[in-house]
């Protein structure tokens, strides 16, 4: 039974550590792209000493965005650590797990979701968005490929391109499924929260009568 509800913790935890891992590249894609975009416009009213609206719009919006991804990352990373040190120690207690272990791990992923509930689920909506986009993006980057490719006398110059886009397809179906498991494991978090706080007041009220 102990290694049953194991095995349950760790998928469970596994799930949470993905979406860790997506929205830190999606925060990191965002500081490279909000970057990019500051330097590219950056650079020109440097050597030209003439300052366009249009490029200060950009070197606001890039700074922005580079911002927002730096923010992103370090509560991504934070939760990350977080779940891989409980992985690391649930492995480790696999062969040896007793009921109070067992009890320990659930208490502590029960507080640190109930801590973090609002975060989890900005991080569910990031991966859906940006999950959306990849694919989009390789909707779009496919149809201009193959037109490309059924008119070229050289098809197979375009392989690495068509590669990109198989990983752009497995990115985003991948950013959108993670949310779909995750959000059944946080209707089961919430369910185990409810519960736990349905015994605190029960143990409170006996306490208070005896």
């Amino acid at each position: 039974m102990i290694n049953i509800t194991l095995k349950k913790l760790n998928k469970q935890i596994i799930i949470f550590l993905g979406l860790s891992v997506v929205n830190i590249i999606f925060a990191a894609i965002a500081l490279a792209f909000g970057v990019i975009f500051v330097i590219n416009h950056l650079l020109p009213i440097i050597r030209s000493g003439i300052i366009e609206s249009i490029s200060i719009g950009y070197i606001i919006a890039g700074g922005c965005l580079a911002v927002i991804g730096f923010w992103w990352i370090l509560p991504s990373a934070s939760i990350m650590d977080f779940i891989t040190d409980l992985q690391i120690e649930s492995y480790k207690e696999k062969e040896k797990s007793t009921d109070e272990k067992e009890i320990e791990l659930i208490i502590r992923l029960l507080s640190y979701y109930r801590e973090n509930d609002r975060k989890i689920n900005r991080m569910i909506f990031i991966s859906r968005i940006g999950g959306s986009f990849f694919l989009i993006n390789g909707v779009i980057s496919s149809v201009d490929v193959l037109s490309k490719i059924s008119v070229s006398f050289f098809p197979s110059m375009y392989a690495m391109q068509l590669a990109a886009i198989a990983l752009m397809f497995g990115w985003g179906i991948v950013s959108l499924i993670i949310p779909r498991f995750l959000k059944q494991t946080a209707q089961i978090w919430e369910y185990r929260v409810n519960k736990s706080e349905e015994a605190a007041k029960i143990l409170r009220n006996h306490l208070e009568t005896t």
